[in-house]
């Protein structure tokens, strides 16, 4: 093993010990076991009312699996990581800058990465989507088929990590006697509309 190696493991391992002394609570938390076959999600996707939108991408190609019901699709979709990097920003920016592009934008990327699988996930009522890279940054919601209607018209929306965390979500109860503090700025709005 080469120096460069043994300095980040003996950083990872300074981090892991000073993140276990500051929270030991994370000490009783295990991460979960890896899914050993899709029957173990199967509970999930049994009426077919949920599709499960699982995106991978490479720096060649993406791919889209959909779950619903018993079945799965396989899709492989002409983006490249980069392509998804592009999109996925140039978007974000129309949106932020109120840029009426964002509609015809919007179909483009329908159009590359849901509408091949739209016969899988049509007939259902949740979709559940777990994006990959840069696609975590794309508000899939707001994303317009063909017809110019946005994609939560149609579908309730909710994001999953990964299929694994989904499958295991049953297992995890909230914490009990957690405390949460939330700090904001009530001027902030005031100041922004006041720029406008």
């Amino acid at each position: 093993m080469c120096s460069s190696d043994l300095q980040a493991r003996s950083a990872r391992e300074e981090f892991e010990a000073d993140v276990a002394a500051a929270h030991p609570q994370l000490q009783k938390t295990k991460p979960p076991e890896p899914l050993r076959s899709l029957s173990e999600i199967a509970p999930l996707l049994a009426d077919g009312k949920i599709a499960l939108l699982k995106f991978v991408v490479t720096n060649e190609r993406a791919f889209l699996f959909v779950l619903r019901g018993k079945n799965i699709r396989l899709l492989a979709l002409p983006v490249t990581r980069a392509d998804a990097r592009r999109l996925s920003q140039n978007f974000r920016e129309l949106l932020a800058n109120r840029d009426v592009g964002w509609e015809k934008s919007s179909r483009e990327i329908y159009s590359a990465l849901l509408q091949p699988a739209e016969e899988f996930f049509r007939e259902a009522r949740e979709l559940v989507l777990i994006p990959d890279g840069p696609l975590w940054e794309l508000p899939f919601q707001v994303l317009e088929n063909r017809a110019g209607e946005p994609l939560l018209k149609d579908f309730a929306i909710s994001y999953a990590p990964s299929v694994t965390l989904l499958a295991r979500e049953k297992n995890f109860a909230p914490a009990k006697n957690e405390k949460f503090v939330a700090f904001a700025n009530p001027s902030l709005g005031q100041e922004k509309i006041a720029e406008r």
